[in-house]
């Protein structure tokens, strides 16, 4: 093979080579994290939907995590007699925790998750407060788009969520609104060896965390100068291959 046809087919090389380096495979999976605080008793908690065009949304991930608190009064127990005794005893409040997606989206739970917390008192008559922490964490995959939950890992709650419904979808931005959680609560003082308590004020304080894995779309790149050189020398080289050849 001559110099010449030797360079002709080089330059058809080099522009198959400048093709190629104008498509950038899509990188590996990606995460974004946002993060937002709560603190009440009926909370909205706002949540950032993924946008759908950074790439392809492959799972997401909640975590939530706080403390519940929950204070009231213990009426006083007195024993019937001529000198004032009280006797102690036992109560129990019941709250029950559940997280819902506003507008159908995002995540609900199928049952709230319930905390029974116990305390004793001296029968005098006397306020308390009592406290709980909490846990839950699950992901959304293809899988949950398919049918509609998964269970969590929970902890704190004597009775946690059944499921949780939602989907992956749910968190695209072409579709939530209002983009919240709300966060409420349903609280009541219950009889163990003596009255029922009354419950005063209940609220649950933390945070949320959702991350997104995801799949970014794939880039073309623009070639740079020194590049536009080698694809014009290729595309001379393939032209004069084709006159060579005819």
């Amino acid at each position: 093979m001559s110099a010449r046809t030797d360079l002709l087919f080089r330059g058809s090389n080099v522009f198959v080579l400048a093709v190629a380096l104008m498509h950038c495979e899509a990188e590996a999976s990606l995460v974004q994290i946002q993060t937002q605080a709560f603190a009440g008793s009926t909370v909205p908690i706002g949540v950032t939907p993924f946008d759908p065009t950074q790439g392809t949304l492959e799972s997401v991930s909640v975590s939530i995590n706080g403390l519940l608190s929950v204070t009231g009064f213990a009426p006083a127990l007195p024993i019937p007699g001529a000198v004032p005794v009280f006797q102690s005893y036992t109560y129990r409040v019941q709250v029950d925790q559940d997280f819902s997606g506003l507008g159908g989206y995002f995540f609900d739970f199928g049952t709230p998750a319930r905390f029974l917390l116990d305390g004793l008192t001296s029968g005098t008559g006397e306020t308390f407060a009592l406290s709980r922490p909490f846990s839950y964490e699950f992901t959304l995959t293809a899988t949950t788009d398919l049918f509609g939950f998964t269970v969590p890992s929970s902890s704190g709650p004597d009775q946690p969520p059944v499921q949780v419904n939602g989907r992956r979808s749910d968190f695209l931005e072409a579709l939530a609104s209002p983009n919240q959680i709300l966060l409420t609560h349903a609280a009541v003082g219950l009889p163990l060896t003596g009255p029922p308590p009354t419950v005063t004020s209940w609220t649950s304080a933390g945070g949320m965390i959702i991350e997104y894995r995801y799949t970014p779309a794939p880039v073309v790149s623009v070639p740079e100068p020194g590049t536009l050189a080698l694809l014009g020398l290729g595309l001379a080289g393939l032209a004069a291959s084709r006159r060579r050849k005819q």
